[in-house]
């Protein structure tokens, strides 16, 4: 498992998922945002890109590379990976339904994961578990809500609601 940073979504797993997620749902207009010659930054393609329907598809890239593992048997790197994916999104101002909120923050505040600046991983566990608890929430089943065509544009609703 690859750290670069101190953020729940700065290693590899998460980071993946995040880019299939984005990928899946919003497919060439990802793609072009994505390209080198564009120079808008990933953090703003994220905010201006991010709604349910990526959070979705981006716990469901993790859930493929996991092998279909049941989140019950995750791991420790494994649970950072998925805090990641929830994390990005909500910092973006997406909505996620009450059980995903809920489960990450359970994994959060039983991290025990070392990171290589563990005094300034601290304070982002902090500040991530924190935002979390603040956040709203949509009182839906996570796996019920059904993965859109590529093509298809985000609505705002997807994201607030």
């Amino acid at each position: 498992m690859g750290y670069w940073g101190v953020k729940s979504y700065e290693e590899d797993d998460a980071d993946f998922a995040l880019d299939a997620g984005f990928e899946r749902v919003h497919g060439a207009v990802y793609l072009q945002l994505m390209d080198d010659r564009d120079p808008t930054p990933l953090e703003e393609v994220q905010r201006r890109l991010a709604d349910r329907r990526t959070l979705a598809a981006a716990l469901n890239a993790l859930a493929n590379e996991f092998q279909g593992r049941p989140l019950e048997e995750y791991d420790d790197d494994q649970r950072i990976s998925y805090c990641g994916v929830v994390v990005r999104h909500v910092e973006c101002g997406v909505v996620p339904p009450r059980a995903v909120r809920d489960r990450a923050l359970r994994w959060l505040q039983e991290e025990t994961v070392e990171w290589d600046d563990p005094a300034a991983r601290r304070r982002r566990l902090a500040w991530e578990i924190e935002l979390l608890r603040r956040t709203a929430v949509v009182e839906i089943e996570e796996d019920t809500a059904p993965l859109p065509d590529a093509d298809a544009p985000a609505s705002e609703s997807s994201r607030r609601e």
